[in-house]
């Protein structure tokens, strides 16, 4: 009888418009949609320290070996970071053409981490900023250059501060300031050679010069990446 009753008054909620099935779920995940595909070749270990740095600042990460870039869905993330070690120290990005170009169609902000600006020298893009147009220096500390990016550091307001981003001293791919147009938007100034931008914009494409883990980061080497990768997610 309970169960004639329940059954009418279901037809009669379903006419009302009012009817829903609680605790159904239609296969779909209820996974949160990570902010953030960081690309990477074969080292797992770093690509591990720098989804923990992001998640730890909330921002959700994906792990994308390059290996399976080509079947990978990009449109969902706000930001794309490139490893280091998606590039040879002689100037050879990893990647095929074929995802040079996915990564470009995607319009999707993107970081290049050390070596991994050699993406920025492939067809689809050829940044000033990429590193054909770098030079490697060593070392612990960057100037400022644009104090917006440095929110939250002590002692950073001002351009021209230094920084100490780095626990001990590290190769960084720098930009060449004197091969840099309009177009370009300088954020962090190497403190060892004048003129050159171990951190700077190019549009929505963006470099991390620095060739090193996360671990390596000082607490205000990691607020500055931190603050560069929310800069790009969330554009003013």
């Amino acid at each position: 009888m309970r169960s004639i009753i329940l059954a009418v008054l279901a037809v009669l909620l379903l006419g009302a418009g009012l009817f829903f099935i609680s605790g159904c779920s239609d296969g779909a995940s209820s996974k949160s949609v990570a902010a953030v595909g960081y690309i990477y070749s074969a080292d797992a270990v770093t690509a591990a320290k720098f989804k923990s740095l992001l998640e730890t600042n909330g921002i959700l990460t994906d792990l994308i070996p390059l290996s399976s870039l080509s079947n990978t869905d990009l449109s969902t993330f706000k930001l794309l970071v490139m490893a280091d070690d998606t590039a040879t120290e002689i100037h050879h990005w990893l990647g095929t053409a074929d995802q040079a170009q996915q990564i470009k169609a995607s319009a999707k902000p993107l970081i290049a981490v050390g070596n991994g600006t050699t993406l920025f020298d492939t067809t689809p893009f050829q940044l000033e900023i990429g590193y054909f147009e770098s030079m490697l220096d060593t070392g612990t500390a960057t100037l400022v250059s644009d104090p917006a990016y440095f929110t939250g550091i002590t002692g950073a307001g001002t351009a021209g501060a230094s920084v100490t981003v780095l626990t001990t001293s590290a190769y960084a791919v720098a930009a060449y300031g004197a091969h840099l147009t309009a177009a370009s938007h300088t954020i962090g100034v190497d403190a060892v050679t004048s003129g050159y931008y171990p951190v700077c914009r190019q549009g929505i494409y963006a470099t991390w010069g620095f060739i090193t883990t996360p671990d390596k980061l000082t607490n205000d080497g990691k607020k500055l990446l931190v603050n560069l990768a929310n800069a790009l997610i969330n554009p003013t």
